[in-house]
C-alpha cells in the first residue's frame, strides 16, 4: 500500500475511534471510467464505508485506487457532503491529511463529490 493510501487510512481510522462512528467496510476489485467527471479517472479496485451519520462532514466514502500501483489512492467520493467540510478542505488542500489536486461536484447525484488525488 502506498503511503497516501496508508495516511488516509489510517487518518480515517482514527475518527472513527474519534467520535465512536459506527461503519461498515466493503472492498473489491472494480473497473470504474467515469465519464461524469471533467477529469477522468481510471481505477481497479475500491473501498466502501458507510456510515451511520454525517458527524464527519460526510456519510459514505468510496475510495478509487489502483492494485497494480501499489493501491495509489486516485479518487475519493464523499456523500450528503456539508458545506463546512468543503470549505475546511478548500482551505487546507487536504481531506483527512492528504493533498489532493481538485475537487469536483457529481453531476448526478446531490451532495456528492469527487476529490481526486
Amino acid at each position: 500500500m502506498d503511503r497516501k493510501t496508508a495516511t488516509f487510512i489510517e487518518q480515517i481510522k482514527n475518527r472513527f475511534n474519534q467520535f465512536n462512528i459506527i461503519h461498515q467496510v466493503m472492498e473489491g476489485y472494480c473497473n470504474i471510467e467515469n465519464p461524469h467527471l471533467e477529469e477522468l479517472f481510471v481505477c481497479d479496485y475500491q473501498i466502501s464505508i458507510w456510515l451511520q451519520n454525517n458527524r464527519l462532514g460526510h456519510q459514505d466514502l468510496y475510495m478509487y485506487l489502483n492494485k497494480e500501483e501499489d493501491l495509489s489512492l486516485v479518487a475519493v467520493k464523499t456523500t450528503h457532503t456539508t458545506p463546512k467540510l468543503l470549505e475546511i478542505c478548500q482551505q487546507l488542500g487536504t481531506l483527512y491529511g492528504v493533498p489532493f489536486k481538485s475537487i469536483i461536484k457529481s453531476k448526478s447525484e446531490r451532495d456528492c463529490y469527487y476529490f481526486i488525488f
